[in-house]
């Protein structure tokens, strides 16, 4: 009780300096930056709460492995697995591991994979553990700012653990490429966080302003939606300020324009970054499997956009239906005025402004600032003013999240304001609130559980939306992993009846008839994939695979080409172009196709380097075929087939018999078998006799 007559104290105090009408909520300077009237020892024990909640809560995640993109951006990732391509990092794209430039430009993200690397390989438990910290930090963030902002322990703490168990965040935590969101938001907070300490200090020190400018800097360049920041420093400058009208804003502009330029300044210097490194932006290829409003009128488009809006919402109210995808047919997104969804997103469309109204008016300014953090953050990704690649994605709400949960932290203020004056009504709310976070949690918790591996998040994600035929499909590559052939053609079929055009799933229908030993279905598949989607590259490459071991190149090298017209990056299709060339005799072809595009491979450097290394030998460029065979042995050691061509050459057309016998010497070491099956034990005691017999 001794408390809150401080804290009236001092909010009477700070109304009658200003003149302001009692209702208003007047911040001062001096008020953020000590709100130590609530005392430290709450701070600090509100802080060691939320610390430990939020590990607690996700501390299931450590079991979890490799799921979903991690495959794709970690796991598969030779960039991060050598600590000197920090350079490359910062000067590829954030797909570059699948080689598509879809305009993403994170090295930062990167580079954190890159130091947990270092540190323990690919042991998924590091990459998760990172994960779970910087998500308690950025918790301690949004706490850290409530607590300048609105000065409320109450607010602060409701809000802190909100965000801290709500299960909507569980893509971004137990999935590791959801690092780019965790480390966006955290550099996000940490420089709202700085920019409020610099407004609110009484000698200006320019450090801090500084960390500010570079804690933004590092927030775009984890991931992009944290360019949405630039609105930030003015609102929390004009919390600080104790007029609202129109002449007083323009006097906040006047006075402080030039601590904004700095921000800007900040974003042009990573746009140009952004350019030098990725070229001029071009919008990504989205398929409507992915966004079906890709393919809507720009009225369906909105009225799709509003529906998201609820969908959001609803997950924030009542997250029990997660799902990892919400691509085609999961949403009702063609017609959308039958879902009640919609109509939430109706309501709060109207409700939101009025809100926002209602909080400058009425001067509750924090409540202004989160509104608007909320909006701002939620634009760059709401599928209204631009289409992205998926309408929902959970991930994607991580940062607006913070706007929504600090305003249910104001919500809690004054609800218990309102009967502030009977302790049993207090306690009643309160105690409401329990069982809320106790929910959220137990959800939040069994999620963790789903991430596991990709079989479980995609088993029960189809369970959750079973119309989902991206779902189906992934869960069909899995049942094909552990042998389960049927039960993975039923889920294709099921697929297809939804999606008819479905291509991907007929492919991998053919993969489960190639795996079940029927390669006359395999083969009709492929064959109707590649009717169905011309421009579909895998079944294009599927097909060219196919042609090759029928022994006709002519026809593989026509696919393949045409799989390259509509990828050109595809490596896959580039390598086995190559082999088709190799069969007709066309080793100058080869050589066209793979010497010029070998910069872009990853994975496949080895194999590619051995095809380029032979066909230099069969043109007889000998040097050059020794050059592109130890490139290959570079990316992959262990083959055996690179030493063997290598040493062969060696032997063969260089007259370096001493650096052929090392070679041989390797393969024999390493599998015996091999290289009494390929005869080179003889070849060696032929090298020796040699050596050793005088000229």
């Amino acid at each position: 009780m001794a408390k809150s007559k401080v804290h009236r104290r001092i909010r009477n105090k700070a109304r009658r300096s200003t003149g302001s009408d009692p209702n208003e909520d007047v911040v001062t300077s001096s008020e953020i930056q000590n709100p130590s009237a609530m005392g430290k020892v709450s701070l600090y024990a509100g802080a060691l709460v939320l610390v430990i909640l939020t590990i607690s809560i996700y501390a299931n995640t450590l079991s979890n492995g490799f799921v979903f993109d991690d495959r794709v951006i970690v796991e598969h990732n030779t960039l991060i697995q050598d600590f000197g391509n920090i350079g490359e990092i910062f000067t590829t794209n954030y797909w570059q591991p699948v080689n598509r430039n879809r305009g993403l430009y994170r090295p930062l993200t990167i580079l954190s994979y890159s130091i947990n690397y270092a540190i323990n390989g690919l042991n998924p438990i590091g990459y998760h553990a990172v994960n779970i910290l910087l998500h308690t930090f950025t918790v301690l963030m949004l706490y850290l700012l409530t607590i300048m902002v609105s000065r409320s322990f109450l607010v602060s703490i409701f809000s802190g653990v909100l965000f801290s168990v709500h299960p909507i965040h569980v893509e971004a935590v137990a999935n590791v490429v959801g690092r780019a969101e965790l480390l966006s938001a955290f550099f996000f907070l940490s420089a709202a966080v700085l920019y409020t300490r610099f407004r609110t200090q009484n000698n200006v020190r320019y450090a801090t302003y500084i960390a500010s400018l570079l804690a933004y800097f590092f927030a775009i360049l984890s991931k992009e939606n944290a360019v949405t920041f630039l609105i930030i420093p003015f609102l929390i400058d004009w919390l600080c300020h104790s007029k609202t009208s129109a002449e007083s804003i323009s006097h906040i502009v006047r006075s402080r324009y030039h601590w904004y330029l700095g921000f800007v300044g900040v974003l042009i210097g990573y746009l140009v970054v952004r350019s030098v490194v990725l070229g001029v932006f071009t919008p990504p290829d989205i398929a409507p499997l992915d966004n079906p409003l890709v393919r809507e009128a720009p009225l369906d488009r909105i009225l799709g956009g509003v529906f998201i809006f609820g969908k959001y919402l609803s997950l924030m109210v009542f997250p029990q239906n997660l799902s990892c995808d919400y691509g085609l047919d999961v949403l009702p997104l063609s017609d959308p005025l039958r879902a009640l969804e919609f109509w939430l997103g109706v309501v709060s469309s109207i409700m939101v402004p009025l809100l926002l109204v209602y909080s400058v008016r009425r001067r509750r300014r924090d409540v202004t600032l989160y509104i608007l953090l909320f909006l701002a953050t939620y634009s760059i990704t709401s599928n209204i003013f631009i289409v992205i690649g998926t309408p929902i994605a959970e991930r994607l709400f991580y940062l607006p999240s913070v706007g929504l949960c600090c305003l249910a932290g104001c919500g809690v203020r004054s609800l218990l304001s309102f009967v502030s004056k009977s302790a049993v009504c207090r306690a009643a709310v309160i105690a409401a609130l329990v069982p809320i976070v106790a929910v959220y949690s137990w959800r939040t918790y069994t999620r963790n559980q789903d991430w596991k591996s990709n079989y479980d998040l995609y088993l029960a994600d189809v369970a959750t939306y079973p119309r989902s035929v991206k779902l189906r499909k992934l869960l069909a590559g899995e049942l094909l992993g552990r042998g389960l052939a049927d039960d993975a053609i039923e889920h294709l079929s099921q697929a297809i009846t939804i999606f008819p055009n479905y291509s991907d799933a007929v492919l991998t229908i053919a993969e489960a008839y190639r795996l079940s030993g029927d390669h006359v279905r395999h083969r009709e598949m492929i064959q109707k994939a590649s009717e169905m989607s011309p421009r579909n590259v895998r079944a294009r490459l599927s097909l060219g695979r196919i042609y090759i071991n029928e022994g006709k190149p002519d026809l593989a090298i026509t696919e393949l080409e045409a799989a390259l017209q509509f990828d050109s990056s595809y490596d896959e299709a580039r390598y086995n172009l190559g082999i088709a060339y190799y069969n007709s005799g066309n080793f100058a072809g080869v050589v066209e196709v793979l010497e010029r595009d070998l910069r872009l491979t990853t994975a496949a450097r080895g194999k590619q380097y051995f095809l380029l290394g032979a066909s230099y030998e069969k043109l007889g460029r000998f040097e050059d075929a020794v050059n592109a065979l130890q490139r290959g042995i570079e990316y992959t050691p262990n083959a055996i087939n690179i030493r063997e061509k290598l040493a062969i050459v060696l032997y063969r057309h260089l007259d370096r018999a001493h650096e052929a016998l090392g070679h041989f010497q390797h393969i024999l070491d390493k599998d015996p078998d091999y290289a009494r099956k390929k005869n080179i034990i003889s070849v060696m005691d032929a090298i020796t006799k040699r050596n050793a017999t005088p000229e």
